[in-house]
């Protein structure tokens, strides 16, 4: 059995439930999983071979186990574990899911907001807050992992603003008056502060978009979209791909690469240099 225990915000919880269902369809094993509200499919039973014991769980941006802080890689999840695994991490890494878009869009199907994007829209992301994911060091110790990256200076989000064409500018921010959203205000932006589904919902929809902060909510919206143009930031280039062969990953002594989120996507249509 797999169970998925839920942690941090919505956005997180997509992760959550959708590499607990993974796991669970690859090795023919049941999932126990809250379903997730707005998305029907994640209430539907998925059956399998059901253990109550022994009790296994993993943890981390990168999957840990926990018990002994191993770092799990594909040879690892692969294979069924013999027990009850419980899963009480972030797991926030695009390789888990890069082969199961599909399958991902059908357990995160709904329907369409009322008012879908528009054809020549552009939206911008203003975050003010860093997920609380973001803010955890992993098993081993140390501190939580510090972008290398900072996120983009208002003027860049503001040249980027003049320089994409559109018809209509939308903000979707946590801070409507922020400086970032005054500063863009001379573009008549329309301006929305909603709940997270409902923005999640309507920024699937649209073309083009740009992610000022990599956050899980609007990276599924993005990944999950027909989007033509999708302006991003990775805050930890240097660590895309952390080449950590030990049994625990790199270690907290070279900054826990492995703890932090890897949702860097290597798609035309994702544009990182902006």
């Amino acid at each position: 059995m797999v169970e998925v225990r839920y942690r941090g915000s919505f956005g997180d919880n997509l992760f959550q439930y959708c590499f607990g269902r993974l796991l669970a369809e690859r090795w023919g094993y049941e999932l126990s999983a809250l379903p997730l509200p707005h998305f029907p499919a994640t209430a539907e039973p998925v059956t399998g071979r059901r253990f109550l014991s022994p009790f296994l769980s993993w943890s981390g941006m990168a999957a840990e186990e926990r018990q002994l802080g191993m770092l799990l890689r594909d040879r690892h999840m692969a294979e069924p574990v013999r027990g009850r695994l419980v899963l009480y991490g972030w797991f926030q890494r695009w390789e888990y899911y890069r082969a199961h878009q599909d399958a991902v869009r059908r357990w995160l199907a709904v329907e369409a907001p009322a008012h879908p994007a528009e054809e020549g829209d552009f939206a911008i992301c203003l975050r003010t807050r860093r997920p609380e994911s973001w803010e955890e060091p992993g098993i081993h110790p140390g501190k939580a992992p510090r972008w290398r990256k900072p996120i983009p200076s208002t003027e860049l989000i503001l040249r980027l603003a003049e320089r994409v064409p559109h018809r209509r500018l939308v903000l979707l921010t946590d801070d409507p008056p922020g400086e970032a959203a005054a500063a863009l205000m001379h573009l008549k932006p329309e301006v929305r502060n909603i709940d997270s589904f409902a923005s999640w919902n309507w920024l699937r929809t649209c073309r083009r978009m740009a992610l000022t902060v990599c956050h899980p909510a609007e990276w599924w919206a993005a990944w999950l979209s027909e989007a033509e143009e999708i302006y991003a930031v990775d805050p930890w280039p240097s660590h895309r791909q952390p080449d950590c062969q030990g049994p625990y990953g790199c270690g907290w002594l070279t900054g826990r690469p492995l703890a932090r989120p890897a949702l860097r996507v290597t798609e035309p249509h994702w544009i990182y240099e902006w």
